[in-house]
């Protein structure tokens, strides 16, 4: 049951932001409230837990990545940093400003979760150096910026105004991050 509910909070987030109420989630799953209680005391604790959800697919998804030994550093690092769990490609980038004024300590786990856990797109990036793959660049500079990118594009107005999808803006800001603007090969 409690999959259950996760499941029906992410469909109702798509469908009304994070403003959806218990009797709202409670009527979706043909349940009572009361149900829906004896799995989670709040809805805070839902919300958390959909953000414990989308945690562990992007950590599952970049273990399955870095065992990929068909693909190199490079190729890795492009889809790890270009994913999105399918359950979220359709998130209001507004929702995250939602999710900090509404239920701020999820809020935090997830900001901390985006800011800190790089070890293995670090590694990732050493070995692609050292395999001659990737250009000797700061590794800590490349996060920043790849940090920067992410807020830019989780910013509704400028999604919105440039008439993006999140995946779209996310894999041309990679595809700038690793390859430049510069059209190799072409005269300059």
């Amino acid at each position: 049951m409690k999959n259950r509910i996760v499941d029906e909070t992410i469909h109702l987030i798509h469908k009304k932001g994070i403003s959806f109420t218990i009797s709202d989630l409670a009527s979706r799953l043909s349940v009572s409230r009361r149900t829906i209680y004896e799995h989670f005391s709040s809805k805070d604790e839902i919300v958390e837990e959909v953000i414990n959800r989308f945690i562990y697919q992007i950590q599952a998804k970049e273990q399955e990545i870095a065992c990929h030994a068909q693909l190199n550093s490079l190729e890795k690092i492009k889809l790890i940093l270009t994913y999105v769990p399918e359950d979220f490609q359709l998130m209001d980038p507004q929702l995250i400003s939602n999710i900090k004024k509404s239920h701020y300590n999820q809020w935090v786990k997830l900001d901390r979760f985006i800011k800190e856990e790089w070890s293995e797109v670090l590694f990732l990036l050493e070995k692609g150096i050292e395999e001659g793959k990737i250009k000797r660049v700061n590794p800590e500079l490349f996060i920043q910026m790849y940090l920067s990118g992410i807020n830019k594009i989780f910013d509704s107005k400028f999604i919105l105004g440039n008439q993006l999808s999140i995946q779209s803006a996310l894999n041309e800001m990679i595809d700038i991050l690793l390859n430049g603007i510069s059209m190799k090969g072409e005269e300059k």
